[in-house]
């Protein structure tokens, strides 16, 4: 997967996974709660599981951090390029 947009995916976000490869995870999980309790192969779905989230949330933040900032850092380089102009004009 690539953190690219693909506008002409369904929505604009992107490309998504695989099909398959969504309903084989799907199928996984919906079988999980037959293993018995202590299961390593649940414990491997929960590492994975928290890891994603994980992945997914600071992803988020990010992109929250950069659309604060980005305004302001463009501001900020107006500012610096009319005070450049300013100064050259002066000089």
């Amino acid at each position: 997967m690539s953190e690219d947009l693909d506008p002409e995916s369904p929505g604009g976000l992107g490309p998504g996974v695989d099909p398959e490869d969504l309903a084989t995870t799907l199928r996984v999980l919906g079988t999980l709660h037959e293993l018995p309790a202590g299961h390593p192969d649940i414990a491997a779905v929960k590492r994975a599981s928290g890891t994603m989230y994980n992945r997914v949330r600071k992803a988020a933040r990010r992109a929250a951090r950069r659309a604060e900032r980005d305004p302001m850092i463009a501001r900020d380089e107006a500012i610096l390029a009319f005070s450049g102009a300013v100064h050259a004009v002066t000089a």
